[in-house]
């Protein structure tokens, strides 16, 4: 008989709170976690998604709460996978070809700052720099 293992969703919820309270001691406001398909360590670690195409990142704040940013076409797969339901569709997080999105529709990081109630960050920490584009790092630096 063949078992599958499988982490629990709290099992992701409780390694985002344990990383809240190292941010916190390290007087930052938010970490970025940004991670790809080939160094996806970082996010799937606290969101359970892969990006597979896009870049992903998972943005922690030192109070706790955390968002999921995802390129234009991964939202509906980072809904089915992951439990962190606050999910942010970026253009930053798009794929290197850099295509067209008719619709727009993209949340900022001042959205997703926001949203995980942090308001103007003045320490924000990145983890993943080597997937972490210069489109992506100068639209944190904007915020």
């Amino acid at each position: 008989m063949k078992s599958t293992v499988c982490i629990p969703q709290k099992e992701y919820l409780e390694r985002i709170k344990k990383a809240s309270n190292l941010i916190s001691q390290a007087g930052l406001d938010v970490l970025i976690a940004n991670s790809n398909e080939a160094d996806f360590a970082n996010v799937r670690y606290f969101s359970g998604f892969w990006p597979l195409f896009e870049v992903g990142g998972v943005a922690i704040a030192a109070n706790g709460k955390a968002a999921l940013m995802v390129g234009p076409e991964s939202q509906e797969f980072a809904e089915s996978w992951s439990p962190i339901k606050n999910i942010h569709r970026m253009r930053e997080y798009r794929e290197s070809a850099d295509p067209q999105f008719p619709g727009g529709g993209f949340n900022t990081f001042t959205d997703v700052f926001e949203s995980i109630g942090v308001k103007h960050p003045q320490k924000i920490g990145i983890a993943g720099w080597l997937v972490t584009s210069v489109d992506l790092y100068q639209s944190i630096q904007r915020t």
